[in-house]
């Protein structure tokens, strides 16, 4: 009541200024519109909580990113990028199971989200699970083929289950797509 009070008192003339006005106005389109509003804010604001959460993961302040990215997905829950980085940060911390939940859903709400998959092959391999590895891994090489780095992981994956000509095919693979690759297998 205040606010409505202040701004429908008048000033000493017997006029309201326009500042007043305009401060009616607002409250009024708010008030009329918070629904359409909320909407056009909340993917704004979410996607602020992401960014902010992969800027405090570049400079290892993962307990930050977190909470930004945890405050992200809670503005946005279908944030599929939110809940892959979340799980990055995650594993970062050694919470591999939560990590591992966090690149499913991320992948339950975008199937074609390959470093998704890569990064739970990832977590996976080092939960021992390399099967599981080997799966997502073959899986985002299906959704993006010239990732080197998914390569190099599936070879190093199925190394581990001693499929040596697979393991080679994919590691020349990775070296194929990246030549600094190549260049670190000749030395």
């Amino acid at each position: 009541m205040k606010v409505f009070k202040l701004i429908f008192d008048t000033n000493k003339s017997g006029t309201q200024p326009a500042s007043k006005l305009v401060a009616l106005i607002a409250l009024i389109s708010i008030s009329t519109g918070s629904a359409g509003a909320q909407k056009r804010r909340t993917p704004r604001g979410a996607e602020t909580h992401y960014n902010q959460g992969l800027a405090l993961l570049e400079k290892q302040q993962t307990d930050r990113a977190i909470a930004e990215l945890k405050a992200a997905i809670a503005l946005k829950p279908r944030y599929a990028d939110a809940h892959n980085a979340l799980g990055l940060a995650l594993a970062r911390k050694g919470k591999l199971d939560l990590a591992v939940e966090s690149f499913r859903k991320a992948i339950q709400l975008d199937p074609k989200l390959y470093k998704a998959h890569r990064n739970l092959g990832t977590a996976l391999q080092q939960l021992g699970d390399v099967d599981g590895a080997i799966e997502a891994f073959k899986h985002s090489t299906l959704l993006k083929s010239d990732d080197a780095d998914t390569h190099l992981l599936l070879g190093v994956a199925l190394q581990q289950k001693q499929l040596v000509d697979e393991s080679i095919a994919e590691l020349r693979e990775a070296a194929r797509l990246n030549r600094d690759m190549a260049e670190a297998q000749r030395l």
